[in-house]
């Protein structure tokens, strides 16, 4: 929920009061989710203390570094979103359709 109201534009600190929240429920989850957690609380942190996202981030980098890597939504990145390509138009409808009438 903190992520989502940081791109909405909210950068207040009850939402990085949320992240720490989320951190603090994710302690006792795999490293890999913890990662996941510290690392969007870093990015709330940036915008009022940039040491303390730094050191968030660090951490972040720790636990990723420590955790399994069997792919999974947190440790596996789509193949689609890493090309830097614009996307290819989708083809035309296969169904004809009818010329409008004015």
């Amino acid at each position: 929920m903190a992520t989502h109201a940081h791109e909405l534009g909210h950068h207040t600190p009850p939402v990085v009061h949320l992240a720490e929240q989320a951190v603090a429920h994710a302690r006792r989850t795999p490293s890999i989710i913890q990662s996941y957690a510290q690392a969007h609380l870093a990015v709330m942190q940036a915008h009022h203390d940039k040491h303390a996202a730094l050191t968030t981030l660090t951490r972040a980098e720790r636990l990723h570094a420590r955790a399994h890597t069997t792919p999974g939504p947190f440790t596996a990145y789509p193949i689609g979103a890493s090309t830097t390509s614009a996307p290819k138009p989708s083809p035309p409808s296969a169904t004809p359709r009818a010329p409008l009438k004015p």
